[in-house]
């Protein structure tokens, strides 16, 4: 319990003030930022009818006195330093239930709570940053993931020296129902009845139901009493992972390698029109940009290009692709913005040049575009113009698939999009960030230059 008054809550950190009560934050990266704890959440303190409050003020780290009986607490009047409160009356209060916004408080004093973070719900209403309400024996103050109750206490001085702690059962739903929406008045009760005894059935019968207080963890596909276990999903229907740190994608990289830029290209459309968007069909999306890359390298038209002009854009590059006469690379571009944003496709197609071998051409630009020397290369590839043809499952030389960073195509994605792509309106599940990390390059910068890009139309960026 905590016996502190006043009690500051927020989320844990290193401070001096003797009244704070440090709580882990427990939210996760992808939840909303409303919902994530601040340093200093809520103040709990005790007020009389004028605005006065009681509690440790103002004694540092001074030791308490053992003879005085109120542990160190004073009275902190409602006027101070010659500045009266702002609100003497208390009509900005939260009432407690039962009670209407227009009843007097107390005379006598009530214990409060001030919401001096985010959001805090104290007996079902939310609390923003300066509002104050109530508290009553019993009421629940919600902060972050984390239910506080608040009780007085009603034992004797003897009784409390033999109890000082209060357990609470705690039913840990272990099973999900399907929930009717528009739910009757009090039909909470029977719902939550119907959890915890749906949660009991689905034990094992030869485990007897034990009260715990921790959430237990099961296994999709763990055995149920109703029948043998159920297989585990398809990679199709669950949603994409990455690959953990050191784990071996020599396979992979193998297979890639291994095939010609048709077979690539065969293997990105099949990738992009499923419902999902994995860790594969992202090493795809990298793997035909350098080969795309790698091929109009290797044009004679493309190079007579980069001695007339000093260099070739980035646009030279996607118009090649996009001829109709290139049968090989011209679905690229539709195929990848079926899956990832604009932004996102021209900041990986970048970052596909670079590794591809091309150079950056310092303080020369074509308008806002960027020239790039071209990379020299043998001759091979399967494209247009290519001078020569590929054999048979034979990758282009220079075109390898993951690069030496093995960083996948895509990056930051779209403002406001928050990593969404269009792969989610089929079904796919939340998108990953296709980047894989590793090239220690300026994400700033390619954003900035990115925005540059749409706003002039579509012309290319700096890496």
């Amino acid at each position: 319990p905590i016996v502190r008054l006043p009690t500051v809550l927020g989320k844990d950190h290193e401070t001096k003030e003797r009244s704070f009560v440090g709580l882990a934050d427990t939210t996760g990266p992808d939840e909303a930022a409303s919902s994530r704890m601040s340093q200093y959440m809520c103040t709990i303190f005790y007020r009389d009818g004028r605005g006065g409050k009681v509690g440790i003020y103002g004694r540092g780290n001074k030791a308490v006195d053992e003879d005085d009986p109120l542990g160190g607490m004073v009275y902190k009047p409602p006027v101070e330093d010659g500045v009266p409160p702002e609100d003497p009356d208390g009509d900005d209060i939260f009432r407690l239930p039962g009670m209407a916004d227009g009843d007097p408080v107390p005379p006598s004093g009530f214990y409060a709570v001030e919401c001096t973070g985010r959001r805090v719900v104290v007996d079902g209403r939310a609390l923003r940053k300066g509002q104050t309400a109530m508290l009553a024996h019993g009421s629940a103050v919600r902060i972050g993931s984390y239910c506080l109750y608040f009780l007085l206490p009603t034992l004797s001085e003897a009784a409390r020296g033999e109890q000082r702690t209060m357990k609470v059962k705690v039913e840990c739903v272990v099973a999900k129902t399907e929930v009717q929406q528009h739910q009757q008045p009090g039909d909470g009760v029977r719902v939550k009845e119907e959890l915890v005894e749906a949660a009991r059935s689905a034990q094992p019968p030869s485990k007897p139901t034990k009260p715990t207080t921790a959430r237990p963890r099961l296994s999709p596909s763990a055995p149920t009493s109703s029948g043998p276990a159920p297989p585990p999903p398809s990679s199709s229907s669950s949603s994409p992972k990455r690959p953990r740190a050191g784990e071996d994608l020599s396979s992979l990289i193998r297979r890639l390698e291994s095939k010609s830029d048709s077979e690539i290209m065969d293997m990105l459309a099949t990738s992009a029109h499923s419902d999902g968007w994995d860790y594969e069909g992202q090493k795809l999306g990298s793997t035909a940009a350098m080969r795309i890359c790698a091929a109009a390298a290797r044009t004679a038209g493309m190079r007579d290009l980069a001695r007339s002009n000093g260099g070739v854009t980035q646009r030279d590059i996607l118009d090649w692709m996009s001829d109709p006469d290139n049968a090989v690379y011209n679905r690229y571009e539709p195929l990848m913005l079926r899956k990832i944003e604009r932004k996102s496709y021209m900041m990986g197609f970048t970052k596909a040049i670079q590794r591809c071998g091309y150079v950056k051409r310092e303080g020369v630009t074509a308008g806002r575009a960027t020239l790039w020397y071209l990379p020299e290369l043998p001759p091979g590839g399967d494209g247009p113009g290519s001078g020569g043809a590929e054999e048979e499952g034979v990758p282009s030389s220079g075109s390898s698939a993951l690069g030496g960073d093995g960083e996948g195509l895509g990056g930051t994605p779209a403002d406001g999009e928050d990593g969404a792509t269009a792969g989610e309106a089929g079904g796919g599940g939340e998108s990953e960030d296709i980047e894989m990390g590793g090239t220690g390059s300026n994400d700033d910068d390619d954003e900035e230059e990115a925005d540059e890009q749409m706003k002039s139309g579509g012309g290319d960026e700096s890496p």
